[in-house]
């Protein structure tokens, strides 16, 4: 009986894992033509959020293949100001990066399009969902128009409920 207190004793004292991220939701499409899926994880370790700027709200989605694992996972993150009125928002400053190992594309200016199908603030919490298009490629290319045959292409829909990020 002693040895049995004991064991359980020293099982509650062991430390549990203490969940670090949340789903917060999901983009779904293609990647260079092939079916994907990634999870919007908010929490410790990812920058999931949205801060008043001057215009509308930054907002960041960092997304994983895996909803649990974050370590070394290929990460997928859409940045973009919801610029607007709250009955009529368009995104603006659109920033979509894919790292994959010891790769990471970039897709911004005329390389991504970005369309809102709506965006509600209430308090600290903001829902997105939109639509995304996306050819990405390695180093800068906000002057350069890159062929699907040339980058990386992502093309699907997205939706999330994220709250603010501490400023």
């Amino acid at each position: 009986m002693i040895l049995r207190a004991s064991f359980i004793a020293a099982a509650m004292a062991l430390p549990t894992p203490a969940v670090a991220q949340t789903v917060a939701g999901t983009v779904s499409g293609r990647l260079d033509g092939d079916p994907a899926s990634w999870s919007i994880l908010d929490g410790e370790d990812v920058e999931t959020g949205w801060q008043d700027v001057e215009g509308g709200a930054r907002v960041t989605l960092d997304a994983y293949p895996e909803a649990t694992q974050i370590d070394g996972a290929d990460r997928l993150r859409i940045v973009f100001t919801a610029a607007g009125t709250a009955e009529e928002r368009e995104a603006q400053e659109i920033e979509v990066t894919f790292s994959t190992g010891d790769t990471q594309m970039i897709a911004t200016g005329q390389n991504v399009d970005l369309s809102l199908n709506g965006v509600e603030i209430e308090g600290d919490s903001l829902v997105v969902s939109g639509n995304l298009t996306a050819t990405l490629s390695e180093g800068d290319s906000e002057d350069l128009l890159i062929g699907e045959d040339r980058g990386t292409t992502i093309d699907g829909n997205f939706q999330a409920t994220v709250f603010r990020a501490p400023e």
